[in-house]
């Protein structure tokens, strides 16, 4: 842009390989149903972002996981608050730098991630 600035946007698409060994887990865990009857799962999944920066500003914001893609290791009957699935991850970030003399240049920075039922 004339101003300086710069906007970029980023997309995502990934695969995702979920395994589970049960010769491992069976000592400890013996028959427990939550193991189901699925060894390997492959999924997909997408995610999309935002960037902005401008001089010594830089400003992002970017979602992970859009698909949120269920799991299904478990067959039993579960309510939708229980079932696996791969929630969205949101984040927020952003710095500015302070050029203090010809040698020193500080930059502090923040990274706010969001993730539903987890402490923030």
């Amino acid at each position: 842009m004339k101003d300086g600035s710069v906007w970029s946007v980023g997309i995502e698409a990934r695969g995702l390989q979920f395994a589970i060994d049960r010769a491992k887990l069976s000592a400890t865990l013996g028959a427990d149903p939550a193991l189901g009857t699925a060894d390997n799962r492959f999924k997909f999944d997408a995610g999309f972002g935002l960037a902005y920066q401008k001089n010594k500003l830089r400003l992002g914001a970017s979602v992970s996981q859009l698909v949120q893609s269920k799991l299904e290791f478990y067959n039993g009957t579960t309510t939708l608050s229980e079932e696996a699935r791969l929630y969205r991850h949101y984040y927020l970030h952003g710095s500015y730098s302070w050029t203090t003399n010809k040698n020193i240049e500080i930059t502090p920075n923040f990274l706010f991630i969001y993730l539903p039922n987890a402490p923030y």
